[in-house]
């Protein structure tokens, strides 16, 4: 198993003799699984389903589903007639005739209208947009390009996943890279402490000794015991452990499905350890490295925001 990215696009076509039908899947990051789907007219009622079949394939992102049918027959893109509008105007010339007949005493008949004047009457014509005789076999078709969409996008994820899989480990490597020379540089870090120390403590002295106060340097245990003290304040080799075992699970969590807010919550983990280094250590070439290093965080950070 591995890691799955949350963008990816996919699309699906289903045929039969008459009638075609297109699915477009297009994924986004998102915290959540959000589901927007656009039909045909007529096909609303297939929106649950739509949504479940998405549900039960993605766990995380923003879907957006768009879906097309077309008749084949050339005939289905031109107007048709409305049968029970036509059988009104038929009735109601009717009455017409008769009360022309009560009205008119000459027994003259009332014009006749023609074909092309009868197509022109209200709701007589129907445009093919507005057509709500879509069949049980074309609603399958939807179905089945919505579908082969959904795991064309679910491959695309697992194939960006991958890519992503490999530049992740790269900038966990980086960060791994400036932890080694950041304890590479700890033991002149702990040099020019007790050097600085020592020249401060020698200053105090010389002062003191300037200004006409006697003053000698305290006992080598007292000094040792200070030194120790301030030693102690610098020592991140907790956070180093620290570090190596988020670091260690952060590769472990990428060969696995659904890792994505584990692996937030660890690249917290990651920056508060550097950040504790960086407050512990006040040397101008440790904050070079760790202000690397929370670069690097903060580029791990904006990846995995895009991991299933």
């Amino acid at each position: 198993m591995s890691i799955t990215s949350m963008t990816a696009f996919g699309s699906g076509v289903s045929l039969s003799e008459d009638v075609s039908a297109t699915a477009e899947i297009k994924t986004l990051n998102s915290r959540f699984i959000e589901v927007n789907v656009r039909l045909p007219r007529g096909f609303q009622d297939l929106e649950i389903a739509l949504i479940k079949l998405v549900r039960a394939g993605l766990k995380r992102g923003k879907v957006d589903i768009t879906v097309d049918i077309q008749k084949q027959d050339i005939t289905s893109k031109l107007p048709s007639f409305d049968l029970a509008t036509l059988k009104h105007y038929k009735a109601l010339s009717s009455q017409i005739s008769d009360i022309w007949k009560s009205l008119d005493d000459d027994g003259n008949k009332p014009v006749a209208l023609s074909l092309f004047e009868l197509m022109r009457l209200e709701g007589i014509m129907i445009p093919p947009s507005t057509r709500q005789n879509y069949d049980k076999n074309e609603r399958c078709l939807i179905e089945n390009a919505v579908s082969t969409a959904l795991e064309e996008v679910k491959k695309n994820r697992l194939k960006e996943g991958r890519a992503l899989g490999v530049a992740l480990k790269k900038l966990i490597m980086i960060l791994q890279t400036h932890k080694t020379s950041i304890v590479e540089l700890m033991p002149q870090v702990r040099l020019n402490l007790e050097t600085n120390y020592k020249r401060r403590l020698d200053k105090i002295v010389s002062d003191l000794g300037n200004k006409g106060f006697k003053a000698d340097l305290p006992p080598e245990e007292r000094i040792a015991g200070e030194l120790a003290v301030l030693l102690d304040k610098v020592d991140i080799e907790e956070e180093l452990t620290r570090l190596d075992t988020h670091c260690s699970t952060f590769e472990d969590l990428l060969d696995q499905e659904g890792s994505g807010r584990k692996l937030d919550f660890l690249c917290q983990e990651l920056h508060r350890e550097v950040n504790t280094i960086s407050s512990k250590l006040n040397n101008i070439e440790v904050t070079d490295i760790t202000l690397d290093m929370k670069q690097t965080v903060e580029r791990i950070r904006q990846q995995i925001q895009n991991i299933e």
